[in-house]
């Protein structure tokens, strides 16, 4: 290890320091037992192409050392497909593999190597009535970050959303570098580490798909493009380059994932017009019963993007979206049901990062809402959809259903748990432990 030659790469007026030469011989000695090999961390799971699954890990040896084995039956391919260098306080290689002409309804075994790492892959039936999913934004690195990542993985789904707003990266500040410009000065791969680190028990065994939220698209970028928290996910993607916004299928449970951060009209335009084709296929497929829409920013309350209204209400109408989950507020908000159609607005914003300012005027078609951590779990079958809302300490907060009245309703019933009709006198309910929901009576 050419200890100068790192030292002139990272700080050259410091290597040419007399002090930093003489640590030189210590630094060729430290350098190689901290680039030496580590086991894998932050493994996670991102959506592929159906009969595949994209696995991505982390590990201070390079691309070329390390790969996966897979056992099982079929005959299956794994194959890398990206691979990033990442320069921060230390060295980080993320790889990213995608395994190919997987069967269904099988368990295949993986090794990660050259360390031995066992995982267990299981892949869907063909056939799923019921499909389990969970869900929550604004995620962050804090301890209740990992904590809710936690209780979201206990809940048993095999897909989870992170409805953007993942790492917060430009709050990772060094205090000891004033003289660097504001930009330069974050150490955007350390908290990238971080956050997958505590994101992996969740995404270690089940499909994590994600959406920019608008700290996507500050950091690093100033406005420009989404840069941290989807970067990690650029390489391994089956989306065309550049698309922040697709569709997950899950049996009769449709999932489309949008881009509420798109920052130009010409954008924002070409992704109304894939979304409305992407409906239209949708409403002809007879065995498509759900339709679940995620998308950072809310669409009706408070604080809401004009422009994202305009562009989705519509369709939202038009073709009988059940539900719309979103976050950017942190807090748990849900509606009443919204428009002709009754589709309802979930806003969970609650994966970790903080609490909002407590709602003094609840906006008029709220049901219910509830400050803190948490996760909102969804289950769906052919006749119902259910939706439970839990706090940090996995008490639940909310639940509701909706119920289908056709294979697709253009207005679905809501079933309340407890039922929504009570007295004002009755619409703030404690719950143990201290948690509580607020509900608003009509």
């Amino acid at each position: 290890v050419d200890a100068r030659a790192i030292l002139g790469t990272r700080c050259r007026a410091c290597a040419r320091s007399p002090p930093i030469r003489a640590m030189t011989p210590l630094f060729a000695l430290i350098l190689p037992a901290l680039l030496a090999a580590s086991p894998p961390r932050g493994i996670h799971r991102s959506p592929s192409p159906p009969g595949s699954a994209a696995l991505s890990w982390r590990t201070s040896s390079p691309a070329a050392e390390s790969w996966v084995e897979v056992e099982g039956v079929g005959v299956f391919e794994a194959r890398t497909i990206g691979s990033e260098q990442h320069a921060s306080l230390g060295m980080s290689f993320y790889h990213h593999v995608l395994i190919d002409r997987l069967e269904p309804a099988l368990c295949y075994y993986l090794t990660l190597r050259p360390d031995g790492t066992r995982l267990d892959l299981r892949t869907a039936p063909i056939e799923q009535r019921v499909v389990r999913f969970t869900a929550a934004g604004d995620i962050g690195t804090k301890p209740s970050s990992a904590r809710v990542a936690r209780l979201r993985a206990e809940w048993g789904a095999d897909l989870h959303l992170l409805l953007g707003d993942l790492s917060y990266a430009n709050d990772a500040i060094f205090p000891w570098s004033p003289a660097l410009p504001r930009g330069e000065r974050i150490d955007w791969w350390r908290v990238h580490d971080k956050f997958w680190n505590q994101q992996e028990p969740l995404c270690r065994d089940a499909v994590c798909a994600w959406i920019p939220g608008n700290h996507e698209r500050r950091e690093g970028s100033r406005g420009k493009g989404p840069q941290w928290g989807v970067r990690s996910t650029s390489l391994r993607s089956p989306l065309p380059a550049g698309r922040t916004y697709y569709m997950l299928r899950r049996a009769h449970t449709a999932i489309i994932m949008l881009d509420s951060t798109v920052p130009t009209q010409h954008e924002m335009r070409a992704q109304r017009t894939w979304l409305e084709s992407i409906l239209s296929f949708l409403d002809e497929d007879e065995s498509c019963v759900w339709i679940v829409v995620a998308v950072h920013r809310p669409i009706r309350g408070q604080l809401i993007d004009r422009r994202l209204q305009r562009s989705l209400s519509p369709l939202l109408e038009a073709f009988g979206v059940a539900l719309v989950l979103s976050g950017d507020r942190h807090q748990y908000e849900r509606s009443h049901p919204l428009g002709a159609s009754g589709w309802v607005q979930i806003v969970a914003g609650i994966g970790g990062r903080g609490q909002s300012a407590p709602i003094h005027d609840p906006a008029p078609d709220l049901a219910a809402w509830s400050r803190g951590p948490g996760f909102v779990g969804i289950e769906t079958d052919p006749t119902r959809l259910s939706v439970q809302a839990y706090d940090i300490g996995g008490r639940e907060i909310d639940r509701f259903q909706i119920s289908a009245r056709s294979a697709r309703p253009s207005r679905p019933t809501i079933d309340e748990e407890p039922n929504r009709a009570q007295s004002a006198a009755d619409s703030h309910h404690e719950l143990p432990g201290g948690a509580n929901v607020h509900r608003i009576p009509e």
